[in-house]
């Protein structure tokens, strides 16, 4: 059991990986809570119920006489246990998403922030340690160069599902009020689990959280080098036609420049990739090349 999805057969836009994890959060939050909490309580009432008066007494009324009770120092101990099993899967689970991340990052960490990417926008130097993970299409238009999920989504996306991951945890109840219910306890004892805001918790976040900005930063470089192909993105084929209609080409200087656009055409399709890795990124740039090549 797990509290993040963490083995993925293709990478995710962002919007799909937190459905799949929001799904899988509802899922553990209603196993928790209903199926885990009631069979807990089935199980020891079912072998303790034949028990009667005495150390394991289910039907005890009087709180004095409980604390006193084996059954009391049963209880404590299936508390602790619970709360422990809560623990370490919170613990495990924080462990496993955030070695994914740091995987897929660890070729990032160290870029410097005004990285310039270079000539070479088919290679790339950054690498996962297995799989990218998120999904972005690079866009060019009129506002300029940018990815399909804008950059600063990831970091602040991935936080927020840490913590929801955690607190699917928060607010399981204490068996003792199910199993002795003749005995009065008021309102609902919780059991505990991690907090948001313990040293290791805060420490594994931050530096998942370091990780994601670095991600961004050779990110950022790349669509950089494609700011060169804004003016022919942007650019109206119908004005250009009509300006060059206006020219007075000869045959032999309208072939020329046929030529020449054909050329650059094959130039610009062997110099850009359909898609390339870049860290946790798969960016997908099938678009962009099959735009610029039309026009």
């Amino acid at each position: 059991m797990s509290l993040f999805h963490v083995a993925f057969s293709k990478p995710l836009r962002l919007e799909e990986f937190e459905l799949t994890q929001s799904q899988l959060h509802t899922q553990l939050q209603l196993f928790l809570h209903e199926t885990w909490v009631s069979d807990l309580c089935h199980g020891i009432d079912s072998s303790l119920r034949d028990a009667g008066p005495g150390w394991y007494n289910l039907n005890e009324s009087c709180w004095q006489m409980y604390c006193m009770s084996k059954m009391c120092q049963l209880m404590t101990q299936i508390r602790y246990r619970l709360q422990d099993c809560l623990r370490f899967l919170v613990q495990d689970s924080l462990s496993s998403l955030a070695q994914v991340l740091l995987d897929a990052c660890h070729s990032v960490l160290n870029c410097p922030e005004d990285l310039t990417w270079g000539a070479d926008l088919i290679h790339s130097p950054y690498k996962p340690k297995k799989n990218p993970l998120f999904h972005v299409d690079l866009i060019l238009d009129q506002s300029g160069v940018h990815y399909s999920t804008p950059l600063e989504n990831f970091e602040t996306s991935i936080i927020s599902l840490l913590d929801k991951g955690i607190l699917c945890t928060h607010k399981l109840p204490q068996l003792d009020k199910f199993i002795m219910k003749n005995l009065f306890i008021t309102g609902v004892p919780l059991l505990e689990s991690v907090c948001l805001w313990e040293p290791a918790v805060n420490e594994l976040r931050e530096r998942v959280r370091n990780a994601l900005r670095q991600a961004v930063v050779p990110l950022q470089a790349y669509a950089r080098e494609y700011e060169c192909h804004l003016e022919l993105q942007n650019s109206d084929i119908n004005t250009f036609l009509t300006l060059h209609s206006q020219e007075n080409c000869t045959p032999l200087e309208m072939k020329e420049e046929v030529l020449r656009h054909l050329k650059e055409k094959e130039i610009l399709e062997r110099s850009l990739p359909s898609t390339i890795v870049i860290g946790p990124f798969m960016v997908y740039v099938q678009g962009v090349r099959k735009s610029l090549s039309k026009k």
